[in-house]
């Protein structure tokens, strides 16, 4: 009795053409990284100035011919004197006319090269949404190399809102400004991301482990359900935004900020809190602050300093510094 094998190796194939055909661009023999990208730009530049360049050769071409006609008219005799050719009006009339058509012809191809460019524009930035949806789901080196290389082309295009669900990223390094990104359901292994900047982004179950967050920033937006395991986060700032159920544990937390966020159920178990700042959040829960491994030098607001000084104990040493600090803001008043 035949197999039916079809319907078993059909995915597998499919996943591997689409794949094989996404990095096939990236990995030019002999070339680094960094030189595969200076090549790609350096056709991209040459396509683009060669469109220009044939562009300007036509009009100074027939910029040259018109000037010197309308410059000689009156030092040149007519050779032919027959027909209309004799006629001295229609020499002159021909000339204006040369004026006006070569006018035309500038205006109407600056149109037709911004409509051409917008097309292509449009055309380039489905070709990179196509990459990243093959790539949607992929564990392999060469999935998270293809995503950011196609989220770099996105960025450069001014699309910040880009979808990077389902998406694994793993030893590399990621850069650039994001809004209403959508990074729900995806992994973050061993990257660097100093210096990101996140607006208004989206992320749920998301994994982050082992990744450094330094001085980067979460403005808005929502990251709940999210760990982050064993993170370099010194310096990273949440402002305004939902962390609801995420956790970071053992993170390095040196000088983080929680500004005005959502910290209902958040967990910091093991993490490192020096230096931290926490002022105006909700839904803050004292007991899974103080599960974290080192505590001290927090500047808290108002409200949840006088919290955290009744629930310590009162040889706490996170107490005795926050009572010496509402002492010193008393007599700096």
């Amino acid at each position: 009795m035949k197999k039916n094998t079809e319907q078993v190796f059909e995915p597998v194939n499919r996943n591997w053409f689409n794949h094989k055909k996404i990095i096939k661009d990236y990995n030019i023999i002999g070339l680094t990284k960094k030189e595969r990208l200076k090549e790609t730009q350096k056709k991209e530049f040459l396509n683009k100035n060669f469109e220009w360049f044939l562009m300007g050769s036509f009009i100074v071409i027939g910029l040259f011919f018109t000037v010197t006609f309308a410059l000689i008219y009156d030092k040149t005799p007519l050779l032919i004197n027959e027909s209309l050719y004799g006629d001295e009006n229609f020499w002159a009339s021909l000339i204006v006319n040369l004026h006006t058509s070569l006018l035309d012809f500038i205006v109407y191809s600056v149109i037709l090269y911004f409509l051409i460019e917008m097309n292509r524009k449009k055309k380039k930035i489905a070709e990179y949404h196509e990459n990243l949806e093959n790539a949607r789901g992929w564990k392999h080196a060469h999935a998270t190399s293809t995503i950011l290389a196609n989220v770099k082309f996105l960025l450069r295009y001014g699309i910040q809102n880009v979808d990077l669900k389902d998406c694994y990223f793993k030893g590399h390094y990621i850069r650039g400004e994001f809004e209403n990104a959508d990074f729900s359901s995806s992994e973050f292994t061993d990257m660097k991301a100093n210096g990101w900047k996140a607006k208004n982004c989206y992320m749920n179950q998301t994994s982050i482990l082992g990744t450094r967050f330094r001085r980067s920033q979460f403005i808005g937006g929502r990251i709940e359900n999210t760990i982050f395991g064993d993170c370099d986060t010194q310096g990273l700032r949440f402002e305004n935004v939902s962390l609801a159920r995420s956790s970071f544990v053992d993170c390095k937390l040196l000088k983080a900020f929680f500004i005005e966020c959502n910290l209902e159920n958040v967990s910091f178990v093991g993490a490192d809190l020096t230096r931290a700042t926490m002022l105006n959040c909700k839904n803050v829960n004292l007991e899974n602050i103080m599960r974290c491994e080192k505590i001290s030098k927090v500047t808290f607001d108002d409200e949840l300093e006088r919290r955290m000084i009744e629930f310590l104990p009162p040889d706490h040493e996170l107490r005795i510094e926050l009572e010496k600090s509402q002492e010193y803001k008393k007599k700096s008043t």
